[in-house]
């Protein structure tokens, strides 16, 4: 006779139990070791679910219940795929836990169904209660493998199969008789294709830096990957060591705003009083590896080639009526970079910018435009500031280090951000595959640009509010720099 030793239930023959409170105190320790927020919980959820369910199968059978998985590689796998397994006897058992959610369709991640070396005999679908007085576990139904293939519906850009609820089958103590009774239930599935060493180590690169690696490859070669524990454990750690670099660069935030101010000391006493000093005027960059500020200020998709020496009215008014007169955009670059030099407290050359800058429709011209701006009225409300930083991932291009360039523009309430990366001298080419990566304070990627073949440059403009964080990452293989800010 069946002992059911269930503690509560919310439906006829459902089983719910009382979650230790010993596995909830040993999950909240698990938050911190994992390398992204989500990956977190998930490593939380599904060490409460199997240490609640194992104790209750043990004390129903006779063949031994164990994890699939030993506890040092349960944090590298939680990190890369969702959900648990187990091993009860000759069966294996797939444990997806949720949180509170009510009878929802069961979406099972794709991992645990078309990759050999992850597919089970029987899907457990299970609801987590927490509570701050009680919590406890909801098994809301199973199926097996062979229901899932045949009949979930596959939804690639989600990479997951969905079964609709009422396809589970409701009573857990049916599990019992089945497991005994019928064993093994799963189809067929394809082998997948064979990657080679080389390929995997790229690979790895490539999702190094995504918020959810499993989403970043085709699945053919995810699910090979992912299968290897080896790989897993490297993908994790790489991971791990990127989020607590990014932890130090946030103690060591720069604040932008401050930026605009250290602007008009420098115009008042000319001397930079930037608020961290790695990050440079042009000019000064320019003078210290002979180049050009204009062209390291404006050299837009590699296509801006004028001569910044070449005779330009020398007065202001001239400048001035030269900018209104032409319509060519490398002029119109010229002039306004020239006024920035020569304008500096000329009523007439002030009125020319922002008039221009707020006219104009061309994003490259509106920063330019406010950057020669805050060079020559720092305190004018449309006044921008760019700043440059070398950086040195150990690579050269054109015999020359790559320079980050951060323009600000503000914009009310919010400010205008222009992320470029490119070489310090001019019309040179990116190493391929560089990537130009702006994440949230939490390390998540929310744009990227990646260099192809004959880029010169890598470029991403977003707005953000005040109080916002943000870091810039650059990565090129396995050097990478990141750098956080608040707006």
């Amino acid at each position: 006779m069946l002992k059911t030793n269930i503690t509560m239930t919310t439906a006829p023959n459902t089983l719910a139990l009382d979650i230790p409170k010993t596995a909830i105190v040993e999950a909240e320790g698990m938050l911190n070791t994992q390398s992204s927020a989500q990956a977190a919980w998930n490593a939380y959820h599904h060490h409460l679910a199997i240490e609640t369910l194992i104790p209750w199968l043990q004390h129903h059978t006779q063949e031994v219940v164990r994890p699939w998985l030993l506890p040092s590689e349960r944090a590298a796998f939680w990190d890369n795929v969702p959900g648990a397994a187990l091993r009860w006897g000759n069966v294996h058992l797939m444990v997806l836990a949720t949180e509170s959610e009510g009878e929802t369709d069961f979406a099972v991640p794709q991992e645990w169904v078309d990759v050999p070396e992850f597919m089970v005999d029987y899907y457990l679908a299970i609801e987590l209660h927490m509570e701050p007085d009680e919590s406890w576990l909801e098994v809301q139904g199973y199926t097996t493998h062979q229901t899932i293939k045949e009949q979930g519906q596959l939804l690639g850009s989600e990479r997951c199969y969905v079964l609709p609820h009422d396809f589970l089958i409701k009573d857990f103590t049916l599990l019992l008789l089945a497991q005994r009774l019928f064993g093994s239930r799963r189809a067929t599935v394809a082998p997948l294709a064979d990657l080679s060493s080389e390929v995997q180590a790229r690979l790895l690169q490539s999702c190094l830096n995504q918020p959810e690696p499993r989403f970043t490859l085709p699945f053919e070669h995810w699910g090979f990957l992912v299968a290897q524990s080896q790989w897993r454990s490297q993908l994790y750690q790489q991971r791990m060591v990127a989020r607590r670099e990014a932890q130090v660069n946030r103690q060591s935030t720069t604040a932008l705003r401050q930026w605009f101010t250290a602007l008009s000391t420098e115009i008042q006493t000319g001397a930079q009083a930037l608020v961290n000093q790695s990050w440079q005027t042009l000019e000064a960059i320019a003078e210290e590896f002979q180049s050009s500020e204009a062209v390291l200020a404006y050299r837009f998709e590699g296509n801006y080639s004028r001569d910044i020496t070449a005779p330009f009215p020398p007065a202001v008014s001239g400048v001035v009526e030269l900018l209104a007169s032409r319509t060519d955009k490398e002029t119109q670059l010229s002039a306004i970079h020239l006024l920035g030099q020569i304008g500096r407290g000329n009523p007439d050359a002030i009125t020319a910018l922002a008039q221009f800058q707020r006219r104009t429709p061309d994003a490259d011209l509106q920063r330019q435009a406010a950057v020669s701006l805050g060079k020559i009225d720092p305190s004018h409300p449309a006044a921008g500031v760019r700043r440059g930083k070398i950086l040195d991932l150990g690579v050269r291009v054109g015999q020359a280090p790559l320079i980050l360039m951060l323009t600000l523009l503000p914009e009310g309430d919010k400010t205008n951000l222009q992320v470029r990366l490119n070489g310090v001298n001019d019309r040179t080419l990116l190493p391929e595959n560089l990537q130009l990566i702006i994440v949230d304070d939490e390390g998540t990627v929310f744009r990227e640009a990646r260099s192809r073949t004959h880029d010169q440059a890598l470029q991403i403009a977003f707005r953000a509010s005040s109080g916002d964080r943000f870091g810039i990452r650059v990565v090129l293989g396995e050097a990478h720099r990141t750098e956080f800010f608040m707006v």
